[in-house]
């Protein structure tokens, strides 16, 4: 929760609600053993599966859908398959799983490894119905613009997705967009998009 508190004030500034949670083995959360090679787990789409539910509970008149960065939009698009959100936003959306191992080993050599679920990746972006805006840094090597670009391409009759590409690297968006206050071109991004436009 905390690496996303000032964003959370900011979309708050600007009128939205947000519900932080740890996913299981983070912050607060109940123990759970974390391989710190392990990209994500499947129980973290049961995680946010429960936050989400428990925000329509809380806010059953309003909209709630999902902000998720890298490893959080991957577990967030799964949610938006099968959970039906409002909407999904993702930031550094890693489309290409192994393409992110590949690069993790080459650059960094970092040994990066996948759940079996994995496997099953490629199926998920087809079946997210709701308005779906990917942010992407037009420098990101860990989640390249290209990948997040293809699934907006991809975007089938009834698929509304769009794509906001910003000059910086690997979920530096926010920062990029910041004018005055933290993240408050970005939120406005956010703004524009629920509100119908691109």
């Amino acid at each position: 929760m905390s690496g996303n508190i000032f964003l959370a004030g900011a979309l708050a500034a600007a009128g939205y609600r947000s519900l932080l949670f740890d996913y299981r083995g983070f912050g607060h959360s109940q123990a759970f053993a974390i391989d710190p090679q392990r990209l994500y787990y499947e129980e973290f789409t049961t995680d946010l599966q429960t936050a989400l539910a428990e925000a329509k509970r809380l806010r059953p008149a309003d909209r709630v859908g999902i902000l998720g960065l890298s490893m959080g939009g991957l577990v967030g698009a799964e949610v938006a398959a099968s959970a039906r959100p409002d909407f999904l936003i993702t930031e550094g959306y890693p489309a290409d799983l192994p393409a992110l191992v590949a690069y993790q080993k080459a650059a960094n050599n970092k040994t990066v490894t996948l759940p079996a679920a994995a496997a099953a990746y490629p199926t998920v972006a087809a079946r997210v119905l709701c308005p779906w805006l990917l942010v992407a840094g037009k420098q990101d090597k860990n989640t390249p613009l290209a990948g997040s670009a293809a699934v907006v391409r991809a975007a089938g009759k009834g698929q509304r997705r769009a794509l906001l590409t910003v000059n910086c690297g690997h979920l530096g968006a926010q920062q990029k967009l910041t004018k005055k206050t933290h993240a408050d071109g970005y939120v406005r991004a956010i703004g524009r998009f629920l509100g119908g436009g691109a």
